[in-house]
């Protein structure tokens, strides 16, 4: 797409492959903090190329740091790519980080899309703990996420591609942890 082709142009520019240093000062001037330039790079990518999804990402997430700030939706979704990618260590980093920064609050943000975001990222969490074994962590998470939301136990099961929708994941949150006891043998 034409979208595509002018952003890897940007950030040819930026990495110096063009050769042009000053140019490449310019471009890294304008564009090497512009968090919103990497997070739409990575959604041209993310359905053809994890790789350059996965770099916009990072890019993108560098870019918050930079501008002084941690953006817990961004980290969650580098977080969701590397716990796809089956590095659950980093994942789980990544998801610890995200819920940290959202506990601290996000500028701009109501309550209630803070919840949203910490009850997506808790989720996550639980089930990085799961795949790394950690059954004990996982429990706790699944838990936790089912104390706060005790409304949507018996809820209906609703999956949309937003994570502002936190019906779903207190009520996946059951039934994982109905899976961790019967592994446990512990009815609760």
């Amino acid at each position: 797409s034409k979208a595509r082709d002018l952003y890897d142009q940007v950030l040819k520019v930026m990495e110096g492959t063009t050769g042009d240093k000053q140019l490449q000062s310019k471009a890294q001037a304008n564009f090497g903090d512009d968090v919103d330039m990497f997070i739409e790079i990575g959604r041209l990518w993310q359905e053809d190329n994890q790789e350059r999804l996965r770099n916009a990402l990072n890019s993108a997430v560098r870019a918050s740091e930079v501008n002084g700030y941690s953006n817990p939706s961004l980290l969650n979704n580098l977080a969701v790519v590397k716990h796809l990618d089956g590095d659950f260590s980093e994942a789980r980093t990544l998801y610890e980080n995200a819920l940290t920064s959202a506990s601290n609050g996000v500028a701009g943000q109501t309550s209630s899309q803070i919840e949203a975001i910490s009850t997506t990222i808790l989720y996550n969490l639980a089930r990085a703990y799961e795949d790394q074994g950690e059954v004990s962590l996982a429990r706790e998470a699944y838990e936790k996420l089912i104390s706060r939301h005790p409304e949507y136990i018996d809820g209906e099961f609703i999956h949309l591609k937003s994570n502002r929708n936190i019906k779903y994941f207190p009520t996946l949150a059951k039934v994982r942890l109905a899976h961790i006891l019967v592994d446990l043998n512990q009815i609760n």
